[in-house]
């Protein structure tokens, strides 16, 4: 199953998908991604750090944490991103935290089945509720992690790059908004993020473009300008070394 990002109101999107048989390398996005394991287990790398989801344990991940997720054949996971407007409370108090794994009250949980992890995207007011249904849970049952200065840098990288992403953005450029020296600045990108900014830029690109496909009324020319990549050539360059397929293929397969 796929649902294409859709926008419900204002700014609010919500998209899901459910995956089977599945490798997601690295990604970040201003989104929430919600992870709800239905069947087997799902590996979820957050910040580095590796967790195993069993059946009906979820995850919470907060906007601009860089992630990846595997998912075995024998396995089934129900994964939902969602802008930080439906949860702008949450949002607020939690902004430089991440969560550890969790668990739901057994009749919540059954809510959630029953209008939250289906095929239909459901009505917005229910969405919603489910989403913050989803909050509190988390507020309860998952060990919060506030961010060090480490983190904190690497949340605010996200953002910045995320937000001029569109631009021929570089490392100089950043230097500028964050008030650093150029080699200082150099030296806690690859201690944080441990590669080269231009990798790290390809990443955040490929990640946009993987969204942008989604909508097939898009063409190749828009999204290759949306993401930033310079020319359509350059995006099929990044896209197959980043995911062994062109992006027409991965708009056919989705």
């Amino acid at each position: 199953m796929l649902h294409g990002l859709s926008e419900l109101q204002d700014n609010y999107e919500y998209s899901s998908h459910i995956f089977s048989d599945m490798e997601c390398h690295s990604q970040l996005h201003g989104c929430y991604e919600l992870i709800y394991t239905m069947e087997g287990y799902v590996k979820v790398t957050l910040q580095g750090k590796d967790e195993f989801l069993s059946q009906g344990e979820l995850m919470l991940i907060s906007p601009y944490c860089l992630h990846s997720f595997s998912v075995d054949m024998a396995s089934k996971t129900w994964i939902g991103l969602f802008t930080a407007d439906f949860v702008a409370s949450f949002y607020q108090k939690h902004i430089n935290s991440c969560f550890s794994k969790f668990t739901c009250d057994p009749q919540i949980e059954k809510m959630l089945n029953k209008y939250l992890f289906v095929d239909e995207i459901p009505e917005h007011y229910m969405l919603t509720s489910c989403l913050y249904m989803i909050c509190s849970e988390c507020e309860k049952n998952a060990d919060e992690i506030k961010a060090d200065i480490l983190s904190t840098f690497k949340k605010d990288t996200l953002r910045y790059i995320s937000n001029n992403i569109c631009k021929d953005v570089t490392m100089k450029d950043m230097a500028l908004e964050f008030g650093y020296e150029y080699h200082y600045l150099s030296a806690l990108f690859n201690e944080a993020f441990g590669m080269n900014f231009k990798e790290f830029i390809n990443i955040v690109r490929y990640n946009k473009a993987c969204r942008a496909l989604l909508d097939k009324n898009k063409d190749m020319v828009a999204i290759c300008d949306e993401c930033g990549f310079g020319s359509v050539r350059n995006l099929n360059r990044v896209f197959k070394k980043m995911s062994g397929i062109t992006p027409r293929e991965y708009r056919t397969q989705k």
